[in-house]
């Protein structure tokens, strides 16, 4: 896990390994106040990332408990995520 900005924007972006493959997502910093689907669970003791399902709910809310904050893809808010599509 690290800070950094992404490369088309300048946005700040937190860029995390995704706990099931490895790959690097940036997620916008700010913190969301609860779960819901979609959103990115970012662990902070591991530093790794998941994109929250709706199956992940229950679960969720008590890994709040634990430090666990919620994130949103930057790949969802970037204004030039559709030029990074498919690369």
């Amino acid at each position: 896990m690290s800070e950094g900005t992404c490369r088309s924007c300048g946005a700040e972006v937190i860029w995390s390994p995704v706990a099931a493959t490895g790959s690097l997502m940036p997620l916008d910093p700010q913190t969301e106040l609860a779960p819901e689907p979609k959103l990115v669970a970012l662990n902070p003791a591991t530093g790794l990332c998941r994109v929250l399902k709706k199956t992940d709910m229950d679960q969720a809310v008590l890994w709040a408990e634990h430090g666990v904050t919620y994130h949103r893809s930057h790949y969802a808010t970037c204004p030039d995520a559709a030029k990074w599509r498919g690369s």
